[in-house]
């Protein structure tokens, strides 16, 4: 119970400081913006560092696994079940 009562004082502050201690929040959301970015993507022994190229690798590899057509080895009549 405790553990909760700190955390939610601990929101309550976040909020009541927001317009006052903007300096704070600001580096808060610079953290969360570089925490959201891949710097880079290894494949192959290269590593890629560019946007683009960082897309191309990414969408290739995704691509790779998701786009290829799932095929069945058996499949199963239904009307063929029925007497």
């Amino acid at each position: 119970m405790a553990r909760t009562v700190a955390r939610h004082r601990s929101r309550i502050r976040f909020l009541e400081e927001g317009d006052a201690n903007t300096k704070y929040f600001n580096l808060q959301a610079c953290h969360r913006s570089r925490k959201n970015i891949i710097p880079a993507v290894h494949l192959d022994g290269t590593w890629f560092s560019e946007e683009d190229a960082k897309a191309d690798v990414i969408y290739g590899y995704f691509n790779d696994i998701l786009g290829k057509p799932f095929s069945r080895d058996y499949t199963l009549e239904l009307h063929d079940l029925l007497p």
